[in-house]
Parts: structure tokens; sequence; C-alpha cells
């Protein structure tokens, strides 16, 4: 009967990279344990000096990664991104290896989620994508604070009216190649905005986070971010220099990623509505009106 099933193309994950070696090896490690449905992962790192292209290369050697692009200087995510996409798009029309219309971008620094063999993070994530569309056009991962967005935990997608983050986000090659030849754009730091920006006007769809699909963004939460003692903010956008007043982040999960520790007063709420949803769905409170659809 097996052979009876379609055959499933593979979802290109292209992952940017940059001098993170530690972290990139977690993100590698992971997918390659955690992803049962079909999937490559192809690397673009921004020229690292820390060790991370002999690793990449052993990692092509060893097929825990299909293929990697060494960049000769760091071009900043959006531009190492156009460059994976080209790459993608080559593989396919030149080199006669085609892969699903859908493909993921995510970075070195995000982990995703252990969730079971039969219906895997990947797995999961196309089901909400096809069941949204043409409403919806891509969704990402959820992170572990997201105070910024109306949340309610009985519905598939958060949805976002900015930003539309790298992390594990999925999308429609058929998409990206209507914003032309460079379709992440021209910045030298990826802009979740400018993402989102080309999304509601240029493609005409929405976007947002899986509800109850977490990754761990595991380079954002330690301490300082990387960044030197002298420095007044963990982040680079001058407009999130409240940054440093949401440490400190959750506890979460080692395998799902879902928080379970509240470590800041900024988590509460959500908190509160992870566990009404919980008791919900347990039968502790009864809600009628409440449906819920249970993937199988």
């Amino acid at each position: 009967m097996d052979n009876l099933l379609p055959k499933l193309e593979p979802v290109t994950i292209l992952l940017t990279s940059y001098n993170r070696i530690n972290f990139l090896k977690k993100a590698i490690n992971a997918i390659n344990e955690r992803t049962f449905y079909p999937f490559r992962i192809i690397v673009i790192d921004n020229n690292s000096t820390d060790g991370s292209v002999k690793y990449l290369k052993t990692c092509k050697v060893e097929n825990k990664i299909f293929d990697h692009l060494f960049l000769p200087e760091n071009i900043g995510q959006s531009k190492a991104l156009n460059q994976g996409f080209k790459l993608i798009e080559k593989w396919e029309n030149e080199l006669r290896r085609p892969s699903s219309d859908f493909f993921i971008t995510t970075n070195e620094d995000i982990i995703c989620p252990m969730l079971g063999q039969k219906n895997c993070w990947l797995t999961q994530m196309i089901d909400i994508l096809k069941r949204h569309e043409p409403e919806y056009g891509g969704i990402c991962m959820r992170i572990q604070r997201t105070p910024r967005n109306d949340i309610d935990e009985f519905k598939e997608i958060i949805p976002t009216q900015k930003g539309f983050p790298s992390v594990f986000r999925l999308l429609r090659r058929s998409d990206y190649r209507k914003l032309g030849d460079r379709p992440f754009g021209r910045l030298l730091k990826f802009d979740s905005n400018t993402a989102g920006e080309k999304f509601r006007t240029q493609l005409k769809k929405k976007f947002g986070f899986c509800t109850k699909i977490y990754a761990d963004h595991c380079g954002f939460m330690v301490e300082r971010k990387g960044y030197g003692k002298d420095v007044e903010t963990f982040t680079v956008a001058e407009n999130k220099l409240n940054e440093r007043n949401d440490k400190k982040y959750p506890d979460i999960d080692p395998l799902t990623n879902v928080p379970i520790k509240i470590n800041h007063p900024c988590d509460k709420r959500e908190h509160a509505k992870r566990q009404e949803y919980n008791d919900k769905m347990s039968g502790k409170i009864k809600d009628p009106e409440v449906t819920i659809l249970v993937l199988t």
C-alpha cells in the first residue's frame, strides 16, 4: 500500500549562518533528528571565521545537509537568502533535482521542536498553511514571547500585522518568484517588517505565527545576546531598546520548546491563556462553543 502513496517532494530549508558554530551545530542536528517530512538543508554562510566552513563541508559529506554556499563577505541575511533562493532554483532547473513549492527560511540560532514522527513540525506547518491558503501566504513558528500580538490559543495562527520573522518561516517559491530577482530585499540586516510589507502590498496575503508550534530562539536568549558589556541594547534595532527590559525569558521544555516557567511579569498573560487552553482541553473547564481541530 505504501507504494500507492503520492511521492512528497523535499522541502528546502534555507539556513543562514555567521560565526555561531555552536548554535549552528544544534540547529542542524535538531532538524535532522526531529523532521520526518522529506527535507533538504542548504546553509548560506556569511563568511564565517569560526570553523563553520570546515564543519559544513563535513556535514555535506555526512549527508546532514544537502548543500552549502560560502559567501566571500558578510552581506547580511536578506542578501544571503536571495542567493539561497537562486540556488534552490538552480537545483530545480539546471541540476534536475526538483523540490516542493514550499520552502523554509531560518537562522542558525533557532531550534525546531520534537513533535513526533507521524506528525512532525514540518508536516503540521504544511497542513496548517494549506488549509488557510490563499488568505495566508506564509507562517512561521511561535517564539517563547510574543507580547505584541493578540493571541487566541484556540486558533491555529496568530496573525501579525507588521513583522514576519525568519523563524522556520514556511513560504511558497511560486509566490517569491513574483517578487523579482531580490525577493528578500537589499538590506544588510534582514528586516522582518519589510518582509511583512511585501506580503501585504505585493502578494496581497496574510502571515502569522503557528499558535502551537514553538521554536527555541536560543541565540536571542543568551546573556546580552553576544553584545559587549558597554552596549546599551541587546539588539541592533534602535526601535527595540526596551528589549533589555523583557529579560529573563521563560524556561522551556527542551523537546517541545513550550514555555513551562514564568521568569518575567510580561509572560503572565500568555501563560494564563495557555493554562486556560489546557484546562479546557483536559475537561477541567467546560466551554460548549469551543471546537478544536485535531490533526491525525
